[in-house]
């Protein structure tokens, strides 16, 4: 089947979904906080931005296929708390492959508090691969596959403190 690379903006606006059938390449930028839907068995590789809602909001993008994130893409993320919403998060209905840079930056005056963490990449597939940049606010860490479901979230350490992830446990 042919392929799609999307070398602009693709923005998918609440409530819409972005259906295709075949797998595609993001080499641009991805953002909003509707639903993508490529077919399972597909995979969406990000070699550009993915935005959940946009920039300087919060929101929810789901993508039902796989998703590569590839090694020179960024997921950008706002982060405006840890209760439902009030945090991007991106919401895969497949399997997750993570490389690249994952970056954010409170927005709405959050100020995260020690052990406070943020779910924002699920997968109901399988997750492998850890992203090789962080470039997130001061003294959060990523940490992978902790919880059912979750493929990432950032937790935060403040400036003080070491945090070391491995699977299946935190020590700080």
């Amino acid at each position: 089947a042919p392929t799609f690379t999307n070398t602009g903006i693709i923005a998918v606006s609440t409530g819409t979904t972005r259906q295709s059938t075949r797998a595609f390449t993001n080499s641009g930028t991805l953002r909003g906080a509707g639903i993508i839907n490529i077919g399972a068995g597909n995979t969406l590789t990000n070699t550009g931005t993915i935005a959940p809602a946009g920039t300087g909001t919060a929101g929810t993008l789901s993508l039902t296929g796989n998703l590569a994130l590839g090694s020179t893409g960024t997921l950008a993320l706002d982060l405006g708390g840890t209760a439902a919403g009030q945090s991007d998060k991106l919401a895969v209905t497949g399997n997750v492959t993570i490389a690249g840079t994952v970056s954010g930056d409170t927005i709405n005056g959050y100020l995260p508090a020690n052990a406070e963490f943020i779910p924002f990449l699920t997968a109901t597939g399988t997750r492998s691969g850890v992203f090789a940049v962080e470039n997130v606010y001061v003294g959060f860490a990523a940490g992978y596959s902790l919880a059912a479901g979750e493929a990432a979230r950032l937790i935060y350490s403040g400036n003080a403190k070491a945090f070391t992830n491995a699977v299946g446990g935190l020590t700080w």
